[in-house]
């Protein structure tokens, strides 16, 4: 029997070379050589370093679990083993059903790892555990809880695996009390080098130990304590190795110690780590080891890139080969190193699982599950705006419109209110929906995965590029089928009783990791985790995310269980924080330098502990801390554009056009450098600019006359009065703004029947008077029969079905009462159509035949300056143009006239006077023109008023413009007319043909930008609205600025006093 020897030392590098050296010259077959390596990582590098100088051909790299494996097959019989995922649904089952865990799914890991820990101790069936507790100390009523589970264990793995399968330990064990020889196993093998495996499980030591008794075997123990006698003297950093050798005794092996080739200061200090001689004695003099806190976790990502950057800029220094990452904490920091490393232009490549979650096929397939759970219109909206997810026939933007109206809805709502064409889709989701509902654990399962066929993802996934995220996704897509496969087997078996499949699919997902793909290391940064560490070799050394949260990490395995684990000799509870001091130690002392970063608070503010073993590293070593941002060099063209931020341009310009900046930059982003700097520099300003608002006249000039045509029409005005930008938007651009998803017709549909239905029923009356319309000379009767055909008429030429039933209700509210139920073809058969009901069109009749001495006489009239200039009292000739939907003239009082506006929403007088509102200006001075031109003498006094006419029964008559100037400011109406308005008039004109288009500076409220379409697209800062009214008035520019919108009182700006 050969006897195995132990290498020992703390270079990884000295120990490969060592071991490859020792093997037998006559070693020259094929696969004669067999590398057996834990660290899965670095089986390439073990092949590479292996083929620059031998014949590859001879090497072969693998894990125990594969020689395992190769020899039972060939030795025993082909047993294959019991599925992960199956063994992971099994032991869910037999939490599940004991009765003794309030919440069995949050203990389900626990027992799953305690249970393989015993069956790698060698206890194989529920009797050898049961057993074996029983000699403990452990409470009886411990061992019966721990005992049926296992039990159930046992029973379920026997009805649900493959009936052949065994554990993978029931396998070790198989092969190390086998009576053939592995030779026959491995018959070309020669000699065997062992690596990685620091902490044995017992049946891991039997098959080494059979592997020790038939070929030679060399074992490489890297350690980090510097002991060149006696490795069993374990210390420091290296107490983990305790157990190793521990493990190992039974082979009777030798050691040799294989120095490195120089002792570095590193590994000096390394050794130090958690001994005594750290407190005794001074910290080692380096320059090799540096420590940066930066402010957040994304500007330690962001450092870290520029340290890299500027290192591969540099051929002297180590390249992306020789350079590692250490990330214990990955899953926080993955996205943000991938944008950022992205940005900066690095080559990385990763070995690190990620939850499924973090993939877009997994948080599909979760919010698929979602929509089965909650079956409303939230996780549907998140599968539809999900790049691997196709959904045929439906308008993804569409769909988040409505679901944003009518947040929360359920799917039958959503679909009642959605597109026609979407409707076979979302019928068919619907169906899987509610297969997926099923209390049969099948048929929910393949409703799942119907849905999931539904959404098209794995043809979407098949399409994506060959590359890291890629396989990512195809792999989240292979784990998802097979734990929706493994759930399968469950609910195939009547014997477990699932009372709650998708809340058992759910579960099922949760926590789930996703292993790395294939990826090509040459010429790359390789990013690590901490069981990574292990014989992984490297010059430059970063370790991101040194906290105390991430590394070590917490052990958060209960106390229950953790009792039960130390009774049976499993799972040491110090085992978990002394194996990542030896692996922290042991990749650091192999490093030439070593660069840690940490951050110093979340994005939330909370704080953030550095990690206690990078404070141990700064006991033992002189470590170079910095912090912040400052001195740092630029990386990236963000990194340049915050050191340059703030730079006025004149400035600017004078920085980029130094020797050393033209060097890097070209003249065409010296120019776009110094133009941003101009507009950075104009919109810090409060005033309007030509980055802010004012359109230099060449633009204004492209954009032609479609700003500034004549005539304008008051909700022009109003638009430009309320924020320029908008205006500007629609007007110049001709944007539209998006109507409203819904299968209603919306209040605006309901609005034009209701002034269609007013404009055709006086019209139809004035036929018959040469006058005004006098509403006493007809019965009420007849008047509404003919308010009645009116509005049926304007339904029935409406572009409009108004089919939903929110439109029919509207409707049946607008004709409620005006005829009998039997003759209105608009009520609905309840109790809002009897006839004591009235609707709207039954309340404006009333109202109307309130109004005394006024009789309507001009309806849906136009006016534009062409029979006559538009004037104010002062002359000032108005360019404006608008349609006055009703004048009506007073019997009582010659040449007093009426205008009144119909309004099917909210509108305001006072918005007049504030400066907002040009229409009832615009109408009356229009009014006035035309019925001097009509009627042939001049009307002196013409009231504008606004007419609320809103479903489904509100009728109001606000107070006329000249009363609410009155009452409101205590001037006459007249000095209003003839000073105030002519003033806003020209001020609003100029402000619109000298280009100035601002976004709106009379606050939000006014300005409604919350409801405003192009809100994305706009920069207002309402903020500082006050400043830049203040700079437009200093500085006498052509912006219109509404009297109402001012600082102070309203009556300090109108320029007119009572006494005037």
């Amino acid at each position: 029997m050969p006897i195995p020897t132990l290498l020992y030392g703390p270079s990884f590098d000295r120990l490969r070379t060592e071991a490859f050296t020792r093997i037998n010259p006559q070693a020259n077959d094929p696969e004669s050589i067999l590398f057996v390596e834990a660290n899965t990582a670095q089986h390439d590098a073990h092949r590479t370093y292996w083929h620059t100088e031998h014949d590859p051909l001879q090497l072969t790299v693998c894990e125990l679990s594969d020689v395992v494996r190769r020899a039972h097959d060939r030795l025993i019989a082909p047993i294959p083993e019991v599925d992960t995922l199956d063994r992971q649904r099994i032991i869910e089952q037999a939490v599940a059903d004991s009765s003794h865990f309030e919440k069995p799914r949050q203990y389900t890991n626990f027992v799953s790892e305690l249970i393989r820990a015993l069956e790698e101790a060698g206890y194989q069936t529920p009797d050898a555990i049961t057993t074996a507790l029983s000699t403990t100390d452990l409470p009886s009523e411990r061992i019966d809880v721990i005992s049926e589970i296992v039990d159930r264990y046992s029973t379920y793995r026997d009805l649900i695996a493959h009936p052949a399968a065994q554990p993978r330990s029931q396998l070790y064990e198989s092969l190390a009390n086998t009576s053939g020889s592995l030779t026959t196993a491995f018959p070309s093998v020669e000699t065997i080098i062992l690596s990685g495996y620091t902490d044995p499980a017992p049946v891991e030591v039997a098959v080494i130990n059979r592997l020790a008794e038939e070929f030679p075997l060399t074992i490489l123990l890297p350690t980090t304590n510097g002991n060149t006698a006696d490795p069993i003297d374990t210390d420091g950093a290296d107490r983990h190795l305790a157990r190793t050798h521990e493990a190992y005794e039974p082979l009777e092996y030798t050691t040799e110690y294989v120095p490195s080739t120089d002792q570095t200061q590193l590994q000096t200090a390394v050794s130090r780590m958690y001994t005594h001689a750290a407190s005794t004695e001074p910290p080692v003099e380096t320059d090799t080891v540096s420590w940066h806190t930066a402010p957040t976790p994304d500007r330690e990502v962001r450092h870290l890139a520029r340290r890299l950057r500027e290192q591969l800029a540099d051929p002297t220094r180590p390249s992306p080969d020789e350079t590692r990452i250490l990330a214990p904490g990955l899953l926080t920091y993955r996205d943000q190193i991938s944008d950022i490393f992205a940005e900066y232009g690095i080559e990385y490549t990763t070995s690190l699982s990620i939850l499924l979650e973090q993939t877009y096929a997994g948080r599909a397939i979760q919010d698929a599950i979602a929509l089965c759970i909650e079956e409303t219109s939230e996780p549907l909206t998140r599968l539809a705006t999900n790049p691997v997810v196709s959904l045929s026939d439906i308008d993804t933007a569409a769909l988040v419109a409505l679901e944003r109206r009518y947040r929360p809805c359920d799917l039958e709502t959503l679909k009642g209110r959605s597109r026609s064409k979407w409707l076979t889709t979302l019928t068919q989701i619907q169906q899987s929906v509610t297969r997926a509902q099923s209390n049969d654990g099948t048929a929910a399962i393949h409703g799942i995965a119907n849905l999931v066929e539904t959404l098209k993802l794995e043809t979407n996934v098949e399409n994506l590029p060959e590359d890291v995220e890629g396989g990512y996704e195809r792999r989240a897509i292979s784990r998802a089928k097979r734990i929706l496969q493994s759930l399968l087997r469950i609910c195939e078996h009547d014997e477990l009783d699932i009372d709650d499949p998708l809340t058992e699919i759910e579960q099922a997902f949760e926590g789930v990791r996703v292993p790395a793909p294939k990826q090509h290391h040459a010429n790359r940064v390789r990013i690590i985790g901490l069981e990574d560490t292990l014989m992984a070799d490297c010059e430059a050394l970063y370790v991101l995310g040194a906290t105390e949260e991430n590394l070590p990490g917490h052990q958060s395995r209960p106390r229950y269980f953790q009792q039960i684990a130390d009774a049976a000799g499993v799972l040491p509870a110090d085992r978990h924080q002394e194996l990542a001091r030896y692996r922290f130690g042991a990749i650091v002392s192999n490093a030439d330098s070593v660069h840690i970063t940490t951050p110093k608070e979340t994005m939330d503010g909370e704080q953030i502990l550095p990690s206690a073993l990078v404070e141990e590293l700064d006991r033992t070593a002189t470590v170079t801390q910095t912090s912040g941002l400052a001195d740092e060099r630029r990386g990236s063209c963000e990194d340049v554009q915050r050191a340059l931020a703030g730079s006025p341009p004149d400035k600017l310009e004078e920085l980029l056009n130094g020797p050393s900046a033209t060097e890097t930059f070209t003249p065409a982003q010296i120019e776009s450098s110094r133009a941003g700097a101009e507009c950075a520099s104009n919109r810090a300003t409060p005033g309007p600019s030509v980055h802010d608002g004012r359109l230099p006249t060449e633009s204004l000039d492209e954009v032609g006359d479609r700003l500034t045509k004549q005539p304008y029409s008051p909700s022009r005005l109003n638009t430009y009065a309320q924020c320029g930008f908008k205006y500007y938007l629609r007007n110049g651009f001709e944007l539209e703004e998006p109507d409203e998803e819904s299968a209603d017709t919306g209040r605006f549909a309901i609005g034009d029947v209701v002034h269609e239905t007013l404009e055709r029923f006086y019209t139809e009356l004035a036929k018959e008077t040469t006058g005004g319309v006098d509403l006493t000379e007809y019965d009420e009767t007849d008047l509404r029969q003919r308010l009645y055909a009116a509005g049926k008429e304007a339904v029935a030429d409406s572009d409009e079905s108004f089919s939903s039933p929110f439109d029919r209700q509207q409707l049946a509210a607008l004709f409620t009462g005006i005829v009998p139920p039997e003759d209105n073809r608009f009520f609905l058969g309840t109790d809002e159509g009897d006839e004591e009901s009235t609707g709207l069109l039954v309340e404006f009749l009333r109202r109307e035949q309130r109004d005394g001495d006024w009789q309507p006489r001009f309806f849906e009239q136009w006016f534009d300056g062409e029979a006559g200039p538009i004037q104010t009292p002062d002359g000032t000739e108005l360019p404006v143009s608008g349609l006055i939907d009703r004048i009506d003239l007073d019997t009582e009082t010659p040449a007093a006239a009426r205008v009144l506006d119909y309004k099917t929403y909210k509108a305001d007088t006072n918005d007049v006077i504030r400066g907002i509102d040009f229409q009832l200006l615009a109408y009356t001075f229009g009014a006035e023109r035309f019925l001097e031109t009509e009627l042939g003498d001049p009307h002196q006094r013409v009231e504008a008023g606004y007419r609320i006419v809103k479903p489904p029964t509100t009728i109001t008559h606000k107070q006329s413009l000249p009363k609410t100037i009155e009452s409101n400011l205590e001037i006459p109406a007249d000095q209003f007319l003839q000073t105030v308005a002519p003033r806003r008039f020209t001020e609003i004109t100029e402000a619109i043909e000298t280009g100035t288009f601002s976004p709106a500076i009379v606050g939000e409220d006014t300005a409604k930008c919350q409801y405003c379409a192009f809100s994305d697209v706009c920069d207002v800062r309402h903020h500082r609205r006050f400043e830049a009214i203040e700079a437009i008035d200093n500085h006498d520019l052509p912006v219109y600025v509404p009297d109402g919108t001012r600082p102070g009182d309203l009556t300090e700006h109108l320029e007119v006093t009572a006494d005037e």
